[in-house]
């Protein structure tokens, strides 16, 4: 901000990506155009935006005004004059192929996208085209008409079956096909988010004052939802005005939209171990607490417990609850995950070969983001009224009657009976992926879990990010950048991993495929990013690694580590580990083995001998010369001792564990004496 280089703005217009969708959009403009040139209020049409296009249910079955087969045969009808139309404004800068492209696949790209999104295919069967949703028969259960309260908020009355009743999981399931088309089309990425913010959830805070019909809030600012599971999170602490509000309830100023999100409701999955996480989209509350093998880790029983998972619609800070304008102590939150792709993994021949250890793939597929509330219990929550605590909150008793979370013109009071445990808030995004599955031979480990994969792995992805935003130019956090275990053999046993990049933009900008042909050249800048740092720091810094964004991982970076990764798989070669930072590490441990036993023991070092040298740390007992030699390894490579020494006869301590956990080092060497 004070002394960098500035990037300069500038408009991709060149990206088919994009263009391609809002061709898409223009499509679908023109069709709606077509078909229903005025708003007849009379019909029984929807005045609201996003149904405009009517529902996922009728477009699919042919029974809207708007339909599949419809639209099948306008564009077949209309295809000369419709491309004569969009080849006047689609932009110059894209190249003359694209162009082409373009221009001859708009009606079957427009018609894939859409089945896809309606389907949840590429390209629907004829048995899937005909088939009806299963369940769309169920009807969700629905809270008596809040108009008739006299509150758009107020309590229902107690049904007794329920109040004794603490499973609440027996409400119905929303049937997807039920869905607004156009919230279908936005949500799998098919027309430009940018535009559109759907994934936004605002932090609501009462007004004090309540006329007994309209809720008023005070403040309702806003977040994307993937940053929203976080800062908003339940029991969050959020200044607004000098004010501090605590987040306390999942609310919506319509009613409906906060049930229909319970209602879309899916099982959510995490690895206990490695963390890989998925959520099915068929919520089936038989399967709650299911406990399976991971596929990623292959770890038996860390697969779950499967949770109730669903997008929060928006947070609220209790009607009347006090906001004091002095801090007070931070409460127990939770933060969300990072970005996880849930796709399988590539087949050996998909994508392109970049080197012999390095495959790349583009695509473009849905991210997780989840938060699982502190310790991964989940959160306590009232599919009645939204209040929501954590599973070890002293709050936590929502079966019971406790306070509404918005004004009401009864009692204030929720009769409970509807509160569900283990709860998971989350999201999911469709953008662009540029995968790459990294094959490492034997001598190299990376295992899932382990905190030296962990250093590698983020290092490495922190410098793949970095490299890509420059060499497209785009402002540094448009491409992030997450790792996983291959979800196969290889994965479990930490000899394949798979890093991806991805766009942060809404919906993918189709930044990230744009790495798949240059690869080579992105591994080379982030080799480059890591090896050749202005300050020659020890680990990471400010120059090289570090941002305000990553400053949660400035612990873990480890550029001399990342280096040596890629050097492995770019290279293929035994990539050695620079002798430079061993010693280093070395001389931390000699000094404190030096103040431990330096009474009774000589302490060599050696960093700088001969390659003759028994090895570079030698402690000889002063009382009868009885040696012990210490060496050090690379956190990932475990088998090779970085001065050369015999592994058979000498104490081989790791280089990563020395810097975070020198006592056990120290032990495992006056152990060996």
């Amino acid at each position: 901000m004070i002394r960098g280089q500035v990037v300069d703005p500038r408009l991709t217009l060149e990206n088919p990506n994009i263009a391609s969708r809002h061709i898409r959009a223009f499509l679908l403009q023109r069709y709606h155009e077509a078909r229903i040139s005025d708003f007849d209020p009379l019909s029984g049409m929807h005045a609201n935006l996003f149904s405009v296009l009517g529902t996922v249910r009728d477009f699919r079955d042919g029974t809207g005004q708007i339909n599949r087969a419809d639209l099948a045969a306008w564009l077949a009808e209309n295809r000369v004059d419709l491309a004569k139309a969009i080849a006047r404004w689609l932009p110059l800068e894209l190249s003359d192929d694209d162009r082409n492209d373009l221009l001859a696949d708009f009606d079957t790209d427009l018609l894939r996208a859409i089945d896809g999104a309606v389907f949840g295919t590429q390209a629907p069967s004829s048995e899937e085209a005909a088939a009806v949703t299963q369940g769309e028969d169920e009807e969700i259960e629905l809270q008596p008409s809040l108009e008739s309260t006299g509150s758009p908020h107020a309590a229902p009355e107690p049904e007794e079956a329920q109040v004794a009743d603490p499973q609440p999981d027996n409400d119905a399931v929303v049937d997807a096909a039920t869905d607004n088309l156009l919230d279908r089309l936005l949500y799998w990425g098919v027309l430009p988010r940018y535009a559109f913010p759907t994934d936004v959830a605002p932090f609501y805070v009462f007004s004090p004052i309540f006329d007994g019909f309209r809720v008023r809030m005070e403040y309702a600012p806003s977040q994307g939802l993937n940053v929203a599971l976080s800062q908003y999170a339940p029991n969050k602490q959020i200044w607004i005005n000098k004010k501090q509000y605590t987040s306390k309830a999942i609310f919506s100023p319509f009613e409906e939209e906060r049930r229909t999100a319970w209602g879309r409701r899916r099982m959510y999955y995490e690895c206990s171990r490695c963390h890989h996480a998925k959520t099915e989209q068929e919520y089936d509350n038989a399967k709650r607490g299911e406990i399976l093998t991971c596929e990623a880790c292959h770890s038996p029983d860390s697969f779950g417990p499967a949770k109730p998972w669903f997008r929060p619609p928006g947070f609220a800070h209790i009607w009347n609850a006090p906001a004091p304008s002095v801090p007070d102590e931070p409460n127990e939150t939770a933060y969300a995950t990072r970005a996880k792709l849930v796709m399988s993994s590539a087949g050996p021949d998909q994508g392109v070969e970049v080197t012999t250890r390095i495959r790349a793939l583009d695509t473009r597929q849905h991210l997780l983001v989840s938060n699982s509330g502190p310790n991964s219990d989940g959160y306590v929550y009232c599919t009645r009224c939204g209040r929501i605590e954590s599973v070890s909150s002293p709050e936590a008793n929502l079966i019971g009657p406790h306070q509404l979370p918005f004004p009401s013109d009864g009692d204030g009071m929720c009769p409970g009976g509807r509160a569900s445990r283990g709860v998971v808030l989350g999201a999911d995004f469709p953008t662009d992926i540029a995968l790459f599955s990294l094959r490492l031979s034997t001598v190299f480990q990376l295992r899932p879990a382990n905190s030296e994969t962990h250093a590698a792995l983020r290092t490495v992805c922190e410098a793949l990010a970095t490299a890509a935003c420059r060499l497209l130019q785009v402002e540094s956090g448009e491409i992030l950048a997450e790792y996983r275990p291959a979800l196969n053999a290889n994965g479990a046993d930490g000899t394949q991993v798979e890093v991806f990049l991805y766009d942060t933009q809404a919906g993918g900008a189709g930044f990230s495929p744009q790495m798949i042909p240059r690869a080579k050249e992105l591994f080379e800048l982030a080799l480059e990013i890591m090896e050749d740092c202005p300050e020659h720091c020890d680990t990471s810094c400010y120059r090289c690694l570090r941002s305000f964004r990553n400053k949660l991982d400035h612990a873990v970076l480890d550029r001399y580590v990342g280096a040596q990764l890629l050097r492995h798989v770019m290279q293929d070669i035994t990539a050695p580990f620079p002798k430079e930072r061993a010693g280093r590490s070395l001389t931390i441990l000699a000094d404190e083995l030096e103040r431990q036993i330096g009474e009774n023991y000589e302490i060599e070092r050696k960093f700088d001998a001969p390659t003759q040298m028994k090895a570079p740390v030698v402690l000889r007992r002063k009382v009868d010369g009885k040696e012990c030699l210490v060496d050090v390894h690379s956190p990932i490579a475990p088998s090779l001792p970085v001065f050369g020494s015999d592994p058979e006869a000498t104490v081989v301590v790791d280089d990563l564990r020395i810097r975070r956990h020198l006592g056990e080092e120290v032990e495992k060497v006056l152990a060996a004496l």
